[in-house]
């Protein structure tokens, strides 16, 4: 059964198998040349397709990660989801940066990180949940901060099932104020 990069090596080999028979296509050919070219193109891709359905590639194995990071710094109502809406990496594509929210593609193990950055004089308490529940929490108090920026994160490793919703949100009783770039949110399924 093939695994998370060998289905991706496969769906590529095949892309490419696609890109470069329709580049022979294209070729200045005569019209029974072509016809016999375009035939194997479709055989081809058809034994192909078997060969991925019948080795067990579907989306349980393929690999899902995500890093994002908050553009720009906000301050967060108490409750309030937090938006990561600069993505670095989304492989998967499960994680939504409209939202915040990550939606899980498949049971099984992950492991979620995130980090805060206050400003001097600020607090920040933020709090991982799936589907509503509190999981995870780091809080910072940098009201006697002396004019220092205080860092604080996290990291959870949680069995999961398919379509569980993970964020992050303020779960203190005042704002959280979290700078923009020093804010992050990472999970990957692990297995």
């Amino acid at each position: 059964m093939l695994r998370g990069k060998q289905c991706i090596e496969v769906v590529i080999g095949i892309t490419m198998l696609v890109c470069f028979t329709n580049e022979s296509v294209n070729a200045d050919c005569n019209k029974h040349t072509t016809s016999r070219l375009l035939k194997n193109q479709i055989s081809l891709l058809e034994k192909s397709v078997t060969m991925v359905v019948d080795s067990g590639c579907d989306s349980d194995n393929l690999p899902t990660a995500f890093h994002a990071e908050m553009s720009s710094t906000k301050i967060h109502p108490k409750d309030a989801i937090f938006v990561y809406d600069r993505v670095v990496t989304n492989e998967g594509s499960a994680y939504n940066q409209q939202t915040g929210k990550f939606t899980t593609p498949a049971t099984g193990l992950y492991l979620f990180a995130w980090s805060a950055l206050s400003d001097p004089g600020k607090t920040s308490d933020v709090a991982l949940f799936v589907n509503g529940k509190r999981t995870g929490r780091i809080a910072q108090n940098n009201i006697g901060g002396g004019g220092k920026y205080i860092t604080a994160s996290s990291t959870v490793i949680l069995t999961l099932k398919n379509g569980d919703i993970v964020h992050l949100a303020d779960s203190g009783n005042t704002p959280a104020y979290l700078r923009g770039e020093y804010s992050t949110f990472s999970g990957v399924r692990l297995g």
